[in-house]
């Protein structure tokens, strides 16, 4: 059974480019970026996986993209390929994004569009209820702004999965969330949560005196989306880690869900040096996904399901950045 699945790697293109020149000559820029896609099916299993650095300055910008296509067949259904993209480029604005998309795994494409993370909807019928849709595109953007620079950071998930899993990721979201900013306590701190077409949108803020971040969770007609931003007039910012990680557990009907933020060891917001960090607890089905990634064991840890019974499908994806202005 093992040797069915067979993941073949049919091109990696990496391209190199210089882009143009930031206007604002004095920002200098330092970015190492690691980009990953991982996703395994019950004794049929495969990785790509691809790690990136890069530093660049103002006067020179280098941009580099990669596509790693891969395809696997069984005996039950055919798996269309996955792309993974690094994009770099400047626009006029000052610009700087990181895309990455994951492809249709046998339900429905994914086309990106500039207005919304998702411009097409995943549909889970009784007819392909073995498969689970994934598709992320965490987006980083900076660009200098009249009152400084601005870093955005937003990951997105389909809404059109059925109540109950939408309810419960928001839910997975809130209890991150609250764990991850409830030690930052200066100036101020609002905290809303409001029913939303059947789900919760949950905002946290933060302002001090030179920075203003913003955490925004939002679930319902929308996708499910998330935002980091940070503002200052100097110095530095600081994250990574940025995770999703999504499973379905097909014959117990148990979903897993894991995000998180700058999975440092602690938290903390340092306005003398202007850095940020922040880490957040995970869930126990959280922990027992992260025990899986990191031993491979997964059987019996996270539902106490028969093995024989059990069919999943887990994708991953994971952004680390530095980046210094």
């Amino acid at each position: 059974m093992e040797s069915i699945c067979k993941f073949l790697i049919v091109s990696i293109a990496l391209s190199f480019q210089y882009l143009p020149h930031l206007k604002a000559a004095e920002i200098d820029v330092e970015a190492d970026l690691r980009l990953g896609a991982d996703y395994r099916h019950i004794k049929k299993s495969g990785q790509l996986f691809f790690d990136t650095e890069l530093k660049f300055k103002s006067e020179r910008i280098h941009g580099v993209r990669a596509v790693i296509e891969a395809q696997a067949e069984s005996d039950e259904r055919e798996f269309e390929a996955t792309e993974t993209y690094l994009n770099y480029k400047v626009s006029e604005t000052d610009r700087i994004y990181l895309g990455y998309r994951k492809s249709r795994l046998g339900i429905e494409s994914y086309t990106p569009s500039k207005d919304r993370f998702f411009s097409k909807r995943s549909i889970l019928s009784d007819k392909i209820e073995e498969l689970a849709y994934v598709s992320l595109q965490p987006q980083i953007a900076w660009r200098k702004e009249q009152n400084g620079q601005r870093l955005r950071l937003a990951i997105g998930l389909p809404s059109s999965l059925d109540y109950n899993l939408q309810l419960g990721l928001v839910q997975q979201w809130g209890s991150w969330a609250l764990g991850a900013w409830s030690i930052i306590q200066r100036d101020r701190q609002n905290y809303e949560e409001e029913a939303i077409n059947g789900a919760m949108s949950i905002n946290l803020n933060y302002t001090s005196e030179a920075h203003k971040l913003e955490l925004e969770l939002i679930a319902g007609i929308d996708p499910l989306a998330t935002e980091l931003r940070s503002v200052s007039s100097d110095g530095e910012v600081v994250f990574g880690g940025a995770r999703l990680e999504y499973q379905r557990l097909i014959k117990g009907t148990a979903w897993a869900w894991s995000s998180r933020l700058a999975g440092l060891a602690n938290d903390r917001f340092n306005s003398a040096d202007r850095t940020y960090s922040m880490g957040a607890g995970l869930s126990w089905t959280q922990s027992k996904m992260l025990s899986y990634y990191l031993t491979g064991d997964l059987i019996g840890s996270v539902n106490p399901l028969d093995r024989d019974d059990i069919s999943y499908l887990n994708s991953r994806a994971i952004l680390e950045a530095r980046v210094r202005f």
